[in-house]
């Protein structure tokens, strides 16, 4: 099943691919045509008339107004001892071009080809009829794995419009990758973990947050957090005993952990809500609070490496380019 798979997107990406090109290979072969039509054989024996080497030439203008490919020909006037008029009116009056295919022009030293719109569109929509919903597809990243990481919003707080515009676009890449044959792995990361989270656990415990939680939870557990800020200007001890929970929680005191996961439940069910309504799935949904028990590990690692310099009250690590190179 998995060859047929294969099979099916490779013969779909070929026959888009053989559409947008057909018009290309028209235009390459009416340029070989009226080399041969209007020239000695000895004036075109050389590589440079040959079908494969016009095709390579061909190229798309610089300005899309001249059309839609363009072929130059410096490589062509002093072997056919021509200007670009005289040999543009030779190829045109030798190989005349369908017009239902599409047009000829001359641009300075280009020949220039626009497609006819409507006939162009027609084999499009009709290949992409065929192809149904692998149109446009590839296997360009078969065998290569690709990570997206996308939407990351914090707990306990609203589904913010810059989480929310992260979600929509990381989303669309997650399967523009898959549509390409890339093993795409969509990862949500949250913000789960930090001093906040000792916040909004004094704010519970000292405002009645059981109560405030009871009707939209999210925005109770905002206003908790708006309200312990305005608090503390005037309350200094709010902020110590913020750190001294959130200490609790690196701890893992039973009742701080419990809140915290109370609060991670209630965000994810209103982060479900809206992914939901988007149509978005993730592969992984992890966050910071994972690394958390990594942590002693890694400060050690750079301490013995000489990347840290004591400071007070902590420990901060200080990084050259030189240092992370090595």
């Amino acid at each position: 099943m998995a060859d047929k798979k294969t099979n099916s997107v490779k013969e779909s990406s070929a026959s888009s691919m053989s559409t947008l090109d057909s018009f290309k290979n028209t235009f390459a072969e009416t340029i070989c045509k009226g080399f041969a039509g209007g020239y000695e054989e000895a004036q075109i024996s050389g590589n440079e008339f040959t079908l494969e080497k016009i095709i390579a030439e061909i190229e798309r203008p610089r300005n899309l107004e001249f059309g839609d490919l363009a072929f130059p020909l410096f490589p062509y006037l002093k072997k056919l001892k021509q200007s670009p008029p005289q040999i543009f009116e030779t190829i045109k009056n030798s190989a005349p071009l369908f017009p239902l295919l599409g047009t000829l022009s001359l641009s300075g030293a280009y020949i220039n080809f626009t497609a006819n719109s409507a006939t162009f569109a027609a084999s499009l929509f009709s290949v992409a009829h065929q192809a149904g919903g692998k149109f446009g597809s590839s296997v360009e990243g078969a065998g290569k794995r690709i990570l997206v990481e996308f939407s990351s919003p914090n707990i306990a707080k609203p589904f913010g419009i810059g989480h929310l515009r992260s979600t929509v676009i990381g989303a669309s890449l997650h399967r523009v990758f898959k549509f390409l044959g890339y093993d795409s792995m969509s990862i949500n990361y949250l913000g789960d973990w930090g001093t906040q989270f000792g916040k909004m656990i004094v704010a519970y415990r000292r405002w009645d947050g059981k109560r405030a939680l009871a009707g939209d939870a999210i925005r109770g557990a905002l206003d908790l957090y708006v309200r312990f800020h305005n608090e503390e200007e005037s309350d200094a001890t709010l902020g110590e005993e913020a750190r001294e929970t959130f200490k609790q929680l690196e701890s893992g005191e039973a009742d701080t952990v419990r809140l915290w996961n109370m609060f991670k439940d209630i965000s994810s069910q209103e982060f479900e809500r809206v992914y939901k309504m988007l149509g978005v799935n993730f592969d992984l949904i992890t966050g910071e609070s994972t690394l958390n028990d990594k942590m002693e590990a890694a400060i050690a690692r750079l301490e013995k490496a000489g990347l840290t310099e004591t400071m007070v009250p902590c420990a901060s690590v200080i990084m050259t380019a030189h240092d992370m190179a090595s």
